[in-house]
């Protein structure tokens, strides 16, 4: 449980700063933006695991696109910031769920990436 809570403090901050669009704004930026990372994290653990990473490639390719469409120039760096911030702390997460054999990272990653995929809708979703 230790890793969840401090993956948790990561990924939320970011969100959270007065510079971050906020949750609840109709451009949900920010969120996009941390899917993004978060997927591109999976992507790279499935591959890393020797499990087929096609399903979540399709995902991050979508997430991708949405997140392109919403982006504008003025925050590119911050958005970013967002996707390398939630990437790290959920490669961290599932490395620990996986390779640590923690349950409860295991679980907290798949809920994570959960919210994530039932925001877009992708081929092999």
């Amino acid at each position: 449980m230790g890793i969840a809570r401090t993956l948790v403090v990561v990924l939320i901050p970011g969100l959270m700063s007065p510079a971050a669009p906020a949750l609840a704004s109709p451009d949900m930026t920010s969120v996009f933006a941390v899917c993004a990372g978060q997927l591109s994290a999976l992507v790279e653990h499935d591959w890393l695991m020797s499990r087929d990473p096609s399903g979540a490639e399709a995902q991050y390719a979508a997430m991708l696109d949405v997140l392109d469409a919403v982006t504008v120039p003025e925050i590119e760096a911050e958005i970013m910031g967002w996707r390398v911030a939630a990437k790290v702390a959920m490669r961290r997460m599932l490395e620990h769920g996986d390779l640590g054999d923690d349950a409860a990272a295991r679980e907290w990653a798949a809920a994570l990436i959960g919210q994530c995929q039932r925001l877009i809708v992708a081929p092999g979703a």
